[in-house]
């Protein structure tokens, strides 16, 4: 078979890719290893930005028939007490005048099943099931790969641009990428609680349970996902260790509204885990090849931003192979080099803020906990101290250095508090200054790590980012 575009995995970003594709004209191969969609506890919330990628892309009806709950903004909880963030409005245009600023959040396997038939359905895209075995390299260049088919046959597929979508546990990541590092940062608890509504109505929520937060959400009619996080060994289910940690350590931090539907589904069992993977994006190394979703950079799962970044993707690959000279090779190349470069704004700040919006409210020392009071004293600021936020958190400000901007004035409003009140409280002026210290210290220590990647966005040397390892001039 020869199409222009094969594509490995039918996930949120493959068959996105494939429907955008298609209906632009490319003949597309679009491949997974099955027809079954696994019920999954992750990919259940797209923020703002993903439904407008979606909206760019002409793909937002996969949001509906499937029972998608509308998600207005976020909460922040702390026992009962909590504080309701609206997501800013968003920019109007002309395909979207007075729009509103929403996500959606859903039941993972419906809205891959939606895009599948999206897909399916599509003028020049052919769905096929199998599992990649090779793929064919000449020269440097993919030009294809071999499959077995649902009947152990083998195929071959050639293609101008063949796209690894295949997921965090991607096995064509090594073969196309050097320096890829996933890295386990935790472990998410997902627990379905039914018939119950939460504190904040179209609202995620973040309640700040120790040892780690615990997200909630909607993602049918009658159900909610409480998404806990958990660093360290998971507790067992077998043993009966994972419900005793639910309902004498997590249920007593939760809103008393939540217990009842919490001991429900511990009871019942309805109780699923997965491991929280962080991978910075790996360097390609060969032509003719994308890695695109989780296959090429994750982040914790803290802001619910990896559909977000990954349709966000989508849509700059589309425009990138749309624009250029497609079987031209060095034309092609450039594309997909344009195409890694223009995607890190907004996955350099979605990876930044999850990494440091989990550390601090983890608060796992006392600086790290009054970094999180810090936090929740600044948004009580209003204004910009919460639209900017909020407008970083909801994917719609691929902006890392108004993400450093904001996690600075947090720390240093803070400070500067401490320091105007020492005056009228002499005796607490020495603690209050070990808090100045620590805040100004630890916020550099917490977002340190992710400083030369966003400066780096900025930098003259930004085209060095992704350098294409082989010669442009490689011929096909």
């Amino acid at each position: 078979m020869r199409v222009d575009v094969v594509i490995v995995g039918a996930g949120v970003a493959g068959a996105a890719l494939a429907t955008a594709l298609g209906r632009a004209g490319f003949q597309v191969a679009l491949i997974d290893r099955s027809p079954h969609i696994p019920e999954v506890i992750a990919g259940e919330l797209l923020q703002p930005g993903g439904f407008q990628a979606l909206e760019s892309l002409h793909l937002e009806e996969a949001v509906e028939a499937i029972d998608a709950q509308k998600i207005i903004g976020f909460s922040v909880l702390q026992g009962e007490e909590g504080q309701a963030l609206a997501y800013p409005p968003r920019s109007e245009s002309k395909e979207h005048p007075h729009a509103e600023t929403k996500g959606y959040a859903f039941r993972h396997h419906r809205f891959v099943g939606r895009l599948r038939t999206l897909a399916q359905e599509t003028p020049h895209v052919r769905f096929l099931i199998g599992q990649v075995s090779d793929l064919i390299i000449e020269q440097g260049r993919v030009r294809g790969l071999c499959y077995r088919d649902a009947e152990e046959k083998q195929q071959t597929i050639y293609a101008d641009l063949t796209v690894a979508a295949d997921g965090r546990a991607s096995r064509l990541r090594s073969q196309l990428s050097q320096g890829a590092q996933p890295e386990q940062v935790s472990y998410s608890i997902g627990v379905l609680l039914k018939d119950v509504p939460l504190p904040f109505p179209q609202h995620g929520h973040v309640f700040l349970t120790q040892p780690a937060p615990t997200l909630a959400y909607p993602i049918a009619t009658h159900a909610i996902r409480l998404l806990v996080d958990f660093p360290g060994k998971l507790p067992k289910q077998s043993n009966g260790e994972m419900a005793d940690y639910l309902l004498s350590s997590l249920l007593p931090q939760m809103p008393a509204s939540l217990h009842d539907a919490i001991r429900r589904a511990v009871e019942e069992g309805a109780i699923q885990t997965m491991q929280n993977i962080r991978m910075r994006p790996p360097s390609p190394t060969l032509h003719g090849a994308v890695l695109l979703g989780d296959a090429y950079n994750m982040r914790h799962p803290m802001t619910g931003s990896g559909m977000t970044v990954a349709l966000n993707d989508v849509r700059l690959l589309v425009e990138a192979l749309q624009s250029a000279h497609f079987h031209h090779p060095p034309a092609l190349d450039k594309a997909i080099q344009s195409f890694y470069q223009k995607r890190e704004s907004l996955a350099a700040t979605v990876d930044m803020l999850a990494g440091a919006l989990y550390e601090i409210f983890r608060a796992k020392d006392t600086t790290h906990a009054l970094m999180r009071d810090a936090v929740l004293r600044y948004w009580q600021l209003g204004g910009f101290a919460v639209s900017g936020p909020m407008s970083l958190l909801s994917g719609m400000a691929p902006k890392p250095l108004m993400l450093l901007t904001h996690f600075f004035a947090v720390a240093f409003i803070e400070a500067g508090q401490r320091l105007l009140r020492a005056p009228t409280q002499p005796q607490r002026i020495f603690r209050d200054l070990q808090d100045v210290f620590r805040l100004v210290s630890g916020a550099f220590t917490i977002i340190q790590p992710q400083i030369p990647r966003g400066l780096r966005i900025f930098s003259p040397l930004a085209t060095a980012l992704y350098p294409t390892p082989l010669s442009s001039q490689t011929k096909g």
